[in-house]
């Protein structure tokens, strides 16, 4: 059989990957889908104790393509919308050490291309991070934090010589939204 299979996440040996435009995980030897004609699917991410998976979908409406993340059980189940931003940008980067989901999105946003980060309870309540425009954030053992700026679509960049390149801010005491708190590395 053969298959394109893209955007893998992995937890212990689980792999949830996107396919065919759904959501599947791959455990204990077989593939297993775990959503059908829900759109087009995007970015799955594991939650920090392997229960939840969230993701992104895109969805053509009568006002265009809307992006929302929802989150599903891992072993499987219901999708949950989490996000009600009626934003054509929205996409799941990840997970927060204490449950929430990372979401970013250009909801609220002065332009289109101003995507800012949000944590997501599970309940759909949301934070705005106000880190500023970023595309990624992970969180490492003893409080590092490293914030992406411009991080996305990195075969764009290649040969690329201009100022909007980008930037990796690291965080040593938690990420604090104070600038004092944060070092910058090109990528």
């Amino acid at each position: 059989m053969r298959a394109y299979l893209t955007q893998p996440d992995i937890y212990g040996d689980a792999v949830a990957f996107v396919a065919e435009d759904d959501l599947w995980l791959y455990s204990g030897g077989r593939a297993y889908r775990l959503t059908s004609d829900f759109g087009v699917v995007l970015r799955p991410r594991f939650s920090p104790d392997g229960k939840w998976i969230a993701f992104a979908r895109l969805q053509q409406t009568d006002q265009g393509t809307l992006a929302e993340a929802y989150v599903i059980p891992a072993e499987g189940g219901e999708p949950r919308r989490l996000t009600y931003f009626g934003s054509a940008f929205t996409r799941v980067v990840g997970w927060t050490p204490d449950g929430r989901v990372l979401v970013q999105s250009d909801f609220k946003a002065p332009f289109s291309q101003w995507r800012e980060l949000y944590a997501v309870s599970l309940d759909g309540s949301y934070e705005p991070l106000r880190l500023g425009p970023a595309s990624a954030l992970a969180y490492g053992p003893g409080g590092v934090v490293v914030l992406g700026r411009n991080t996305y679509d990195l075969p764009y960049w290649k040969r690329y010589r201009g100022g909007t390149k980008g930037v990796l801010w690291i965080s040593r005491d938690g990420g604090g939204p104070s600038p004092s708190s944060w070092t910058s590395r090109e990528t």
